[in-house]
């Protein structure tokens, strides 16, 4: 399950790379693209990133129709918009450029699998695919400067030449 993962983050990591150039964020010095699979960050306190996408994975679930073949895992992406003014009238602004960037990023809605614990990564032979991202309504976090927002999809998988 690990690759599709992997495929399926650093596939939506380099599309949004390749739409806007300047989503990037600064996090612990580095420079980086605005997208991030929240297991894979390090536990703080701290409060989510502005303007950076969030990839949570569920668990996963066979696929009724094809028991014990095609595999699904739900995912929820949620980014929270922050105004750059004080009177943070451009926050939904933001909101809408953030969501915008998302839904474009998601199509085409399939990319190939591929292991990435090798340099260069290995095709493993199949594609992964996903359905259209679901917008929820606008969410307000803690910050009065800030909303949020989450979409949820499915990404469906073999896991035949799954390793992990």
């Amino acid at each position: 399950m690990q690759f599709t993962k992997d495929s399926f983050y650093l596939a939506l990591r380099d599309r949004l790379a390749a739409l806007n150039q300047s989503r990037v964020v600064t996090v612990n010095g580095t420079t980086r693209v605005a997208m991030a699979v929240s297991e894979n960050e390090p536990v703080t306190a701290a409060p989510p990133t502005a303007n950076m996408f969030y990839i949570e994975f569920r668990a996963p679930k066979s696929n009724l129709a094809h028991p014990g073949r095609l595999l699904s895992l739900d995912c929820a992406i949620f980014f929270e918009a922050e105004s750059s003014t004080e009177s943070a009238v451009d926050r939904g602004r933001i909101l809408s450029e953030l969501t915008t960037e998302l839904l474009s990023i998601c199509f085409p809605c399939h990319t190939r699998k591929r292991d990435f614990t090798q340099s260069p990564s290995v095709d493993l032979g199949t594609d992964i695919f996903w359905t259209a991202p679901q917008c929820d309504d606008t969410q307000t976090p803690s910050s009065p400067s800030r909303l949020r927002r989450t979409a949820t999809l499915t990404i469906f998988f073999f896991p035949e030449l799954e390793l992990s």
